[in-house]
């Protein structure tokens, strides 16, 4: 956020399940059961396709926002 009008100028995203009661379960409550099945790097690819999606909203509004985008390092490390 910068001062004094309080303009997000930062999104950080990381992958979170909604809830159908409306609220969400956070990575730290279910992310032994896509590492124990080989599916983090799954989950890390739709994440950054969402942050591309994103990326491309706010190239169209002319917004000056950055994102940091929270993916494993096995991700980084795949190669293919």
């Amino acid at each position: 956020v910068s001062l004094p009008q309080r303009k997000p100028r930062f999104y950080e995203m990381f992958s979170r399940i909604r809830l159908e009661q409306g609220g969400y379960l956070f990575p730290e409550r279910y992310i032994h059961i896509p590492a124990a099945q080989d599916l983090v790097q799954a989950l890390d690819n739709l994440q950054l396709i969402r942050c591309i999606q994103m990326l491309r909203d706010t190239e169209r509004r002319n917004s000056p926002l950055r994102f940091f985008c929270n993916i494993a390092s096995s991700t980084l490390r795949d190669t293919n």
